[in-house]
């Protein structure tokens, strides 16, 4: 149930600051793990 509410925050995050710099913070917080 975590990495549902984890992975539902990314998109949600994806969407709200737009496709280039959504797939950046992405990328960020997957290298971070």
């Amino acid at each position: 149930v975590e990495s549902i509410k984890e992975y539902v925050g990314y998109i949600t995050n994806l969407r709200l600051v737009g496709p280039g710099l959504g797939e950046y913070v992405f990328d960020e917080e997957e290298l971070q793990k």
